[in-house]
C-alpha cells in the first residue's frame, strides 16, 4: 500500500486539486477562496501523510516546532496578504493602461497555464538571485537554516524575502491583466505542488520531476552543500531549471549528505525574533548566539 502510495499520492492530489478548483470557480466561488482553500487542504493532507510516509523521521529540534508555527502565522497571516496587496497596488495603474482584457475565447486551463509560466519565470530569478546577492541571501536564510524539510516548514519565509519575490512572480502576472479565475487556478496548482515540495514524504515522481519541482528535486536545493543547494530554484516548474542549465536531478533514493545552511554554523535557526532581524545585525545575530530556543 505504501508503494502505490509513494507513486499516486502527489499526482492524485494535484489531480483532485485542480478539479476542484475547476468546479469550484466553476460554481461561482471567490477566486481567492478557491486558491487559498485547495492549498490549505494540501497542506493538511501533506502533513497526515508525513505521518504515515515518511521519508526521514525524526522528533523535534528544541524550539522547531514553536518557530515552524510562529513563521507559518507571519506567512500565512500576514506576509501573503501585505505583499500581494503591496504587488497588486504597484501594478493596478500599469495594467490598467492596456484597456480590455486579451483573454477572450481562450479556455480556462490553457490561461492557467500561461500564469504559471510567467510567475515561474519571475519567481526562478527571483529564488536565484537570493542565493546570488549577499544582501539577499541574508533575508532568505530564514528559509534554508532547518536541518530537515517538512511540509510545515515551507512556510519559514523572512517577511521581505516574501514580498520580493512575490513582487518577481506576480507583478508580471498583474501587468499582464490575467482574470482573477486563471490566477487562481493557477495558484491552487502552485498551492499543492508547494503542500508536498517540502514535506518529509517517502515518494517516487519519476517522469515529473522533469516537469514539477518535487521533493525528490527540491530536497537537493537544501543541502548544505554549495554546489547543489545553488541548484533547483523552480519553484513549481522544473521548466526554468532546464533551460537555465541549473537542475540536479540525482537517483530518488538518495539524499543530500546535510541539510541548512551553507555555513554559518551558529545561525540561530529557531529563534524567530533573532533570525529575522539577523540581516541588519549579521555579524553580532549569527556569531555563536546564546540560545537556539
Amino acid at each position: 500500500m505504501k508503494q502505490v502510495a509513494a507513486y499516486l499520492l502527489f499526482p492524485l492530489s494535484l489531480l483532485l486539486g485542480t478539479w476542484g478548483a475547476f468546479f469550484a470557480l466553476d460554481a461561482k466561488l471567490s477566486p481567492a477562496l478557491v486558491s487559498g482553500g485547495i492549498t490549505l487542504v494540501a497542506f493538511g493532507v501533506a502533513m497526515v501523510f508525513e505521518r504515515w510516509l515518511p521519508r526521514i523521521k525524526r522528533a523535534h529540534e528544541p524550539g522547531e516546532l514553536r518557530a515552524d508555527l510562529t513563521y507559518a502565522g507571519i506567512t500565512g497571516v500576514l506576509s501573503d496578504p501585505l505583499a500581494h496587496a503591496l504587488v497588486a497596488g504597484l501594478t493596478t495603474y500599469a495594467a490598467g493602461l492596456r484597456g480590455g482584457s486579451w483573454e477572450v475565447g481562450l479556455p480556462l486551463g490553457v490561461l492557467a497555464v500561461v500564469v504559471l509560466l510567467v510567475h515561474g519565470l519571475g519567481d526562478y530569478w527571483a529564488h536565484r538571485l537570493s542565493h546570488r546577492w549577499e544582501w539577499w541571501w541574508k533575508l532568505h536564510a530564514v528559509h534554508h537554516a532547518p536541518a530537515r524539510m517538512t511540509a510545515l516548514n515551507n512556510l519559514r519565509l523572512h517577511p521581505l524575502d516574501y514580498t520580493l519575490k512575490v513582487l518577481f512572480g506576480m507583478g508580471p502576472v498583474l501587468l499582464l491583466g490575467f482574470s482573477e479565475e486563471s490566477v487562481a487556478l493557477a495558484m491552487a496548482i502552485k498551492g499543492v505542488c508547494l503542500a508536498y515540495q517540502h514535506a518529509d514524504l517517502d515518494l517516487r515522481h519519476g517522469p515529473l520531476n522533469l516537469i514539477f519541482a518535487t521533493n525528490s528535486v527540491h530536497r537537493w536545493h537544501h543541502s548544505a552543500s554549495p554546489a547543489e543547494g545553488n541548484r533547483n530554484f523552480g519553484g513549481v516548474l522544473s521548466l526554468y531549471d532546464i533551460l537555465f542549465a541549473s537542475l540536479l536531478l540525482p537517483a530518488e533514493d538518495a539524499e543530500p549528505e546535510r541539510m541548512g545552511l551553507f555555513g554559518d554554523e551558529h545561525y540561530p535557526r529557531h529563534n524567530v525574533l533573532r533570525a529575522t532581524a539577523a540581516p541588519w545585525c549579521w555579524k553580532r545575530c549569527v556569531a555563536d548566539p546564546p540560545s537556539q530556543g
